[in-house]
Protein backbone atom coordinates (compact mmCIF):
# COMPACT_ATOMS: atom_id res chain seq x y z
CA UNK A 1 0.00 0.00 0.00
CA UNK A 2 2.94 2.28 0.22
CA UNK A 3 3.84 1.96 -3.29
CA UNK A 4 2.95 4.70 -5.54
CA UNK A 5 0.26 3.97 -7.83
CA UNK A 6 -1.08 1.67 -5.75
CA UNK A 7 -2.57 2.44 -2.07
CA UNK A 8 -5.11 1.24 -0.30
CA UNK A 9 -7.21 1.39 -3.25
CA UNK A 10 -5.15 -0.62 -5.40
CA UNK A 11 -4.55 -3.19 -2.86
CA UNK A 12 -8.56 -3.55 -2.40
CA UNK A 13 -8.73 -3.61 -6.20
CA UNK A 14 -6.52 -6.87 -5.87
CA UNK A 15 -8.68 -8.10 -2.88
CA UNK A 16 -11.61 -8.04 -5.19
CA UNK A 17 -9.85 -10.03 -8.42
CA UNK A 18 -10.36 -13.28 -10.13
CA UNK A 19 -7.56 -14.46 -11.79
CA UNK A 20 -6.69 -18.40 -13.64
CA UNK A 21 -3.89 -19.84 -13.28
CA UNK A 22 -3.48 -23.05 -15.73
CA UNK A 23 -0.53 -25.12 -15.60
CA UNK A 24 1.15 -24.79 -12.09
CA UNK A 25 4.14 -25.89 -13.29
CA UNK A 26 7.43 -23.89 -13.00
CA UNK A 27 5.56 -20.75 -14.64
CA UNK A 28 2.56 -21.32 -12.35
CA UNK A 29 4.10 -21.92 -9.65
CA UNK A 30 5.89 -18.60 -9.50
CA UNK A 31 2.46 -16.44 -10.55
CA UNK A 32 0.29 -17.98 -7.78
CA UNK A 33 3.27 -17.25 -5.10
CA UNK A 34 3.78 -13.38 -6.00
CA UNK A 35 0.08 -12.62 -6.21
CA UNK A 36 -0.93 -14.65 -3.61
CA UNK A 37 1.82 -12.83 -1.51
CA UNK A 38 0.19 -9.42 -3.18
CA UNK A 39 -2.87 -10.35 -1.61
CA UNK A 40 -5.01 -11.34 -5.07
CA UNK A 41 -8.46 -12.18 -3.47
CA UNK A 42 -9.41 -15.49 -5.86
CA UNK A 43 -7.34 -17.71 -7.48
CA UNK A 44 -8.49 -20.82 -9.76
CA UNK A 45 -5.46 -23.29 -10.53
CA UNK A 46 -5.47 -25.45 -12.92
CA UNK A 47 -3.47 -28.48 -13.37
CA UNK A 48 -3.95 -32.62 -14.15
CA UNK A 49 -0.46 -33.58 -13.30
CA UNK A 50 1.41 -34.34 -9.68
CA UNK A 51 4.62 -33.36 -8.30
CA UNK A 52 7.48 -35.10 -9.33
CA UNK A 53 11.33 -34.90 -7.70
CA UNK A 54 12.64 -33.10 -10.82
CA UNK A 55 9.69 -30.50 -10.66
CA UNK A 56 11.39 -29.23 -7.43
CA UNK A 57 14.71 -27.00 -8.98
CA UNK A 58 12.09 -24.40 -10.48
CA UNK A 59 8.81 -25.12 -9.36
CA UNK A 60 8.93 -23.57 -5.81
CA UNK A 61 5.38 -24.08 -3.95
CA UNK A 62 6.25 -27.39 -3.73
CA UNK A 63 8.98 -29.94 -1.36
CA UNK A 64 10.29 -33.30 -1.35
CA UNK A 65 7.43 -34.77 1.07
CA UNK A 66 4.60 -33.35 -1.92
CA UNK A 67 6.81 -35.83 -4.50
CA UNK A 68 7.22 -38.65 -2.22
CA UNK A 69 3.32 -37.87 -1.48
CA UNK A 70 2.63 -38.04 -5.69
CA UNK A 71 0.59 -35.21 -4.51
CA UNK A 72 -1.41 -33.45 -7.66
CA UNK A 73 0.08 -30.04 -7.91
CA UNK A 74 -3.10 -27.78 -7.83
CA UNK A 75 -3.92 -29.06 -4.54
CA UNK A 76 0.29 -28.94 -3.39
CA UNK A 77 0.15 -25.38 -4.38
CA UNK A 78 -3.27 -24.59 -2.47
CA UNK A 79 -1.79 -26.04 0.58
CA UNK A 80 1.80 -24.42 0.45
CA UNK A 81 -0.40 -20.74 -0.56
CA UNK A 82 -3.38 -21.36 2.39
CA UNK A 83 -0.05 -21.23 4.67
CA UNK A 84 1.56 -18.29 3.42
CA UNK A 85 -2.06 -16.18 2.83
CA UNK A 86 -5.16 -17.42 4.54
CA UNK A 87 -7.22 -14.98 3.56
CA UNK A 88 -6.90 -16.16 -0.12
CA UNK A 89 -9.67 -18.31 -1.84
CA UNK A 90 -8.11 -20.94 -4.18
CA UNK A 91 -10.01 -23.27 -6.12
CA UNK A 92 -7.38 -25.92 -6.85
CA UNK A 93 -8.99 -28.42 -10.04
CA UNK A 94 -7.13 -31.38 -10.86
CA UNK A 95 -8.44 -31.67 -14.07
CA UNK A 96 -7.46 -31.89 -17.84
CA UNK A 97 -7.94 -28.54 -19.56
CA UNK A 98 -9.66 -29.47 -22.94
CA UNK A 99 -12.16 -27.39 -24.82
CA UNK A 100 -15.45 -29.13 -23.42
CA UNK A 101 -14.74 -27.89 -20.01
CA UNK A 102 -12.21 -24.89 -20.02
CA UNK A 103 -15.35 -22.16 -19.74
CA UNK A 104 -16.36 -24.33 -17.04
CA UNK A 105 -13.18 -24.79 -15.08
CA UNK A 106 -11.74 -21.35 -15.50
CA UNK A 107 -15.00 -20.18 -13.37
CA UNK A 108 -15.86 -17.67 -16.82
CA UNK A 109 -19.85 -18.54 -16.73
CA UNK A 110 -19.67 -18.34 -12.46
CA UNK A 111 -21.00 -15.72 -10.23
CA UNK A 112 -17.50 -14.47 -9.98
CA UNK A 113 -15.83 -14.94 -13.18
CA UNK A 114 -11.98 -14.37 -13.54
CA UNK A 115 -10.75 -10.74 -14.80
CA UNK A 116 -7.85 -12.30 -16.33
CA UNK A 117 -6.29 -15.56 -17.64
CA UNK A 118 -2.47 -16.53 -16.87
CA UNK A 119 -0.45 -19.22 -18.81
CA UNK A 120 1.82 -21.48 -16.62
CA UNK A 121 1.41 -24.51 -19.48
CA UNK A 122 4.02 -26.40 -21.38
CA UNK A 123 2.34 -27.09 -24.30
CA UNK A 124 1.25 -25.23 -27.41
CA UNK A 125 -2.26 -26.93 -27.92
CA UNK A 126 -3.30 -24.97 -24.07
CA UNK A 127 -1.94 -21.99 -24.81
CA UNK A 128 -3.82 -21.63 -28.48
CA UNK A 129 -6.91 -22.85 -26.67
CA UNK A 130 -6.15 -20.35 -23.82
CA UNK A 131 -5.70 -17.79 -26.53
CA UNK A 132 -9.39 -18.58 -28.02
CA UNK A 133 -11.14 -18.16 -24.70
CA UNK A 134 -9.63 -14.92 -23.95
CA UNK A 135 -10.41 -13.48 -27.01
CA UNK A 136 -13.97 -14.81 -27.12
CA UNK A 137 -14.89 -13.92 -23.40
CA UNK A 138 -12.56 -10.33 -23.87
CA UNK A 139 -10.29 -11.24 -21.24
CA UNK A 140 -6.88 -10.42 -21.14
CA UNK A 141 -3.74 -13.47 -21.61
CA UNK A 142 -0.89 -13.35 -19.78
CA UNK A 143 1.75 -14.97 -21.70
CA UNK A 144 4.93 -16.30 -21.38
CA UNK A 145 7.18 -19.10 -21.83
CA UNK A 146 10.64 -20.90 -20.57
CA UNK A 147 13.40 -23.07 -21.75
CA UNK A 148 17.08 -23.55 -21.65
CA UNK A 149 18.60 -20.20 -20.63
CA UNK A 150 15.62 -18.21 -22.62
CA UNK A 151 12.85 -16.98 -22.03
CA UNK A 152 9.40 -14.79 -23.23
CA UNK A 153 6.79 -12.54 -22.12
CA UNK A 154 3.94 -10.53 -23.50
CA UNK A 155 0.38 -9.91 -22.11
CA UNK A 156 -2.51 -10.01 -25.03
CA UNK A 157 -5.68 -7.68 -24.95
CA UNK A 158 -8.39 -6.27 -26.48
CA UNK A 159 -7.76 -4.10 -29.04
CA UNK A 160 -4.04 -5.11 -29.57
CA UNK A 161 -3.50 -7.55 -30.83
CA UNK A 162 -4.07 -11.69 -29.58
CA UNK A 163 -1.33 -14.77 -30.06
CA UNK A 164 -2.41 -15.92 -33.03
CA UNK A 165 -1.51 -12.04 -34.66
CA UNK A 166 1.96 -12.51 -33.40
CA UNK A 167 2.20 -16.14 -33.78
CA UNK A 168 -0.05 -17.50 -36.30
CA UNK A 169 0.28 -21.34 -35.75
CA UNK A 170 2.44 -23.84 -33.36
CA UNK A 171 5.42 -25.33 -34.14
CA UNK A 172 5.16 -28.72 -35.84
CA UNK A 173 4.75 -31.36 -33.33
CA UNK A 174 7.77 -32.77 -32.26
CA UNK A 175 10.15 -29.52 -33.39
CA UNK A 176 10.48 -27.64 -30.52
CA UNK A 177 12.22 -28.41 -27.38
CA UNK A 178 10.59 -28.75 -23.89
CA UNK A 179 11.70 -28.14 -20.03
CA UNK A 180 12.17 -31.90 -20.06
CA UNK A 181 13.95 -32.55 -23.02
CA UNK A 182 16.18 -29.16 -22.89
CA UNK A 183 16.43 -28.56 -19.43
CA UNK A 184 15.00 -24.77 -18.21
CA UNK A 185 17.78 -22.55 -15.93
CA UNK A 186 15.24 -22.04 -12.98
CA UNK A 187 16.81 -17.95 -12.89
CA UNK A 188 14.88 -17.72 -16.15
CA UNK A 189 11.81 -18.44 -14.46
CA UNK A 190 11.94 -15.62 -11.92
CA UNK A 191 11.86 -13.19 -14.76
CA UNK A 192 9.52 -14.22 -16.91
CA UNK A 193 6.83 -15.10 -13.78
CA UNK A 194 8.03 -11.93 -12.70
CA UNK A 195 7.35 -9.57 -15.72
CA UNK A 196 3.38 -11.41 -15.91
CA UNK A 197 2.62 -10.77 -12.33
CA UNK A 198 3.83 -7.41 -12.86
CA UNK A 199 2.07 -6.78 -15.92
CA UNK A 200 -1.31 -8.17 -13.96
CA UNK A 201 -0.84 -6.32 -10.97
CA UNK A 202 -0.64 -3.05 -12.54
CA UNK A 203 -3.66 -3.40 -14.37
CA UNK A 204 -5.51 -4.35 -11.92
CA UNK A 205 -4.53 -1.55 -9.24
CA UNK A 206 -3.86 1.16 -12.17
CA UNK A 207 -6.75 0.48 -14.15
CA UNK A 208 -4.50 0.83 -17.08
CA UNK A 209 -4.65 -1.78 -19.93
CA UNK A 210 -1.40 -3.81 -20.15
CA UNK A 211 1.41 -3.10 -22.61
CA UNK A 212 1.61 -4.35 -26.15
CA UNK A 213 5.16 -5.39 -26.08
CA UNK A 214 6.95 -8.98 -26.25
CA UNK A 215 9.84 -9.27 -24.30
CA UNK A 216 12.69 -11.65 -24.98
CA UNK A 217 15.43 -12.53 -22.79
CA UNK A 218 18.42 -14.94 -22.11
CA UNK A 219 20.25 -14.00 -18.98
CA UNK A 220 22.72 -16.88 -19.70
CA UNK A 221 24.00 -14.56 -22.64
CA UNK A 222 23.47 -11.24 -21.44
CA UNK A 223 20.36 -10.28 -23.72
CA UNK A 224 17.11 -9.04 -23.08
CA UNK A 225 14.74 -7.29 -26.44
CA UNK A 226 11.30 -5.63 -25.91
CA UNK A 227 9.35 -5.53 -28.96
CA UNK A 228 6.39 -3.05 -29.84
CA UNK A 229 3.10 -4.83 -30.78
CA UNK A 230 1.23 -1.72 -30.77
CA UNK A 231 0.86 -1.88 -34.24
CA UNK A 232 1.16 -6.05 -34.37
CA UNK A 233 -2.61 -6.54 -34.76
CA UNK A 234 -3.19 -8.65 -38.05
CA UNK A 235 -6.82 -7.72 -39.74
CA UNK A 236 -6.98 -11.13 -40.91
CA UNK A 237 -6.22 -12.82 -37.79
CA UNK A 238 -8.46 -16.10 -37.83
CA UNK A 239 -9.20 -15.77 -34.06
CA UNK A 240 -9.54 -11.80 -33.14
CA UNK A 241 -10.12 -10.31 -36.65
CA UNK A 242 -12.76 -13.13 -37.96
CA UNK A 243 -14.12 -14.64 -34.49
CA UNK A 244 -13.08 -18.28 -35.71
CA UNK A 245 -12.26 -20.01 -32.20
CA UNK A 246 -10.16 -22.83 -34.04
CA UNK A 247 -8.71 -24.76 -30.63
CA UNK A 248 -11.91 -24.04 -29.01
CA UNK A 249 -14.35 -25.13 -31.29
CA UNK A 250 -12.42 -26.48 -34.51
CA UNK A 251 -10.55 -29.54 -35.05
CA UNK A 252 -6.88 -29.14 -33.61
CA UNK A 253 -7.52 -30.76 -30.18
CA UNK A 254 -5.18 -34.02 -30.20
CA UNK A 255 -7.35 -37.34 -29.87
CA UNK A 256 -6.36 -39.74 -26.98
CA UNK A 257 -7.40 -43.93 -27.71
CA UNK A 258 -6.73 -46.14 -25.20
CA UNK A 259 -5.38 -49.10 -27.52
CA UNK A 260 -7.09 -52.63 -27.15
CA UNK A 261 -5.04 -55.33 -25.56
CA UNK A 262 -2.27 -53.02 -24.87
CA UNK A 263 -1.38 -50.63 -21.70
CA UNK A 264 -0.99 -47.51 -23.82
CA UNK A 265 -2.71 -44.81 -25.36
CA UNK A 266 -2.61 -43.31 -28.92
CA UNK A 267 -2.57 -39.28 -29.57
CA UNK A 268 -3.86 -38.92 -32.79
CA UNK A 269 -2.62 -35.09 -34.42
CA UNK A 270 -5.80 -32.97 -34.84
CA UNK A 271 -7.13 -32.73 -38.18
CA UNK A 272 -4.91 -29.17 -38.85
CA UNK A 273 -1.84 -31.22 -38.03
CA UNK A 274 -2.61 -34.01 -40.29
CA UNK A 275 -3.23 -31.78 -43.12
CA UNK A 276 -0.41 -29.76 -42.63
CA UNK A 277 1.99 -33.05 -42.58
CA UNK A 278 0.90 -33.69 -45.82
CA UNK A 279 3.83 -31.38 -46.69
CA UNK A 280 7.14 -32.60 -45.79
CA UNK A 281 8.77 -29.28 -43.91
CA UNK A 282 5.63 -29.38 -41.57
CA UNK A 283 6.01 -33.76 -40.84
CA UNK A 284 7.63 -33.75 -36.78
CA UNK A 285 11.15 -33.62 -36.90
CA UNK A 286 12.36 -37.00 -35.82
CA UNK A 287 15.72 -37.24 -36.36
CA UNK A 288 15.76 -33.62 -33.98
CA UNK A 289 13.31 -35.40 -31.23
CA UNK A 290 16.15 -38.28 -31.62
CA UNK A 291 18.53 -35.90 -30.66
CA UNK A 292 16.93 -34.32 -27.80
CA UNK A 293 15.25 -37.46 -26.27
CA UNK A 294 19.33 -39.27 -26.66
CA UNK A 295 20.38 -36.93 -23.35
CA UNK A 296 17.44 -37.96 -21.11
CA UNK A 297 16.93 -41.50 -22.28
CA UNK A 298 17.19 -45.00 -24.67
CA UNK A 299 16.21 -44.02 -27.90
CA UNK A 300 15.64 -45.92 -31.71
CA UNK A 301 15.31 -43.88 -34.61
CA UNK A 302 14.40 -45.08 -38.20
CA UNK A 303 12.60 -43.16 -41.56
CA UNK A 304 8.84 -44.03 -40.06
CA UNK A 305 9.33 -43.12 -36.35
CA UNK A 306 11.56 -42.47 -32.61
CA UNK A 307 10.99 -44.47 -29.98
CA UNK A 308 12.36 -43.24 -26.82
CA UNK A 309 12.03 -44.89 -23.37
CA UNK A 310 12.13 -42.82 -20.22
CA UNK A 311 12.42 -43.12 -16.11
CA UNK A 312 9.36 -42.07 -14.54
CA UNK A 313 8.36 -42.35 -10.76
CA UNK A 314 5.64 -44.96 -11.78
CA UNK A 315 7.97 -46.91 -13.99
CA UNK A 316 9.79 -46.59 -17.58
CA UNK A 317 7.20 -45.09 -20.00
CA UNK A 318 7.59 -45.56 -23.70
CA UNK A 319 6.66 -42.72 -26.08
CA UNK A 320 6.46 -43.36 -29.87
CA UNK A 321 6.07 -40.34 -32.71
CA UNK A 322 5.59 -41.79 -36.34
CA UNK A 323 5.93 -39.46 -39.49
CA UNK A 324 2.15 -38.51 -39.35
CA UNK A 325 2.66 -37.01 -36.15
CA UNK A 326 0.55 -39.97 -34.36
CA UNK A 327 2.03 -40.82 -30.68
CA UNK A 328 1.80 -44.19 -29.23
CA UNK A 329 2.81 -43.48 -24.91
CA UNK A 330 3.24 -46.94 -23.69
CA UNK A 331 2.83 -48.74 -20.28
CA UNK A 332 0.06 -46.12 -19.14
CA UNK A 333 -3.87 -46.70 -19.36
CA UNK A 334 -5.07 -43.20 -18.36
CA UNK A 335 -5.53 -40.43 -21.42
CA UNK A 336 -4.69 -37.36 -18.99
CA UNK A 337 -1.63 -39.22 -17.70
CA UNK A 338 -0.90 -40.10 -21.86
CA UNK A 339 -1.47 -36.05 -22.80
CA UNK A 340 0.62 -34.64 -19.89
CA UNK A 341 4.24 -37.02 -20.74
CA UNK A 342 3.03 -36.08 -24.88
CA UNK A 343 3.01 -32.40 -23.40
CA UNK A 344 6.50 -33.52 -21.75
CA UNK A 345 8.93 -35.08 -24.03
CA UNK A 346 7.09 -34.11 -27.57
CA UNK A 347 5.89 -30.89 -27.09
Amino acid sequence: MLLPGIGLSGQQALANAHVAIVGIGALGCGLADALGRAGLGTLTLVDRDTVEVSNLHRQTLFTQADADAVTPKAIAAQSRLMAINPDLSIHALVEDLTPKNAARLLGIDSTHPPVAILDGTDNFETRYLLNDLAVKFNLPLFYAGVVGTSGMQATFAAPGPCLRCVFPDPPPQGSAPTCDTAGVLNTVVNIATALQATDLIRMLTTGEPPRPRLTTFDPWLGLHRITDLAHARNDSCPCCALRRFDWLDGPHALRTTLLCGQDSVQIAPSAAARAAANHATAAPHLQALAERWSAIGKVHLTPHLVRGEFAEPKGPVTITVFADGRAVIGNTREPEEARSLHARYVG
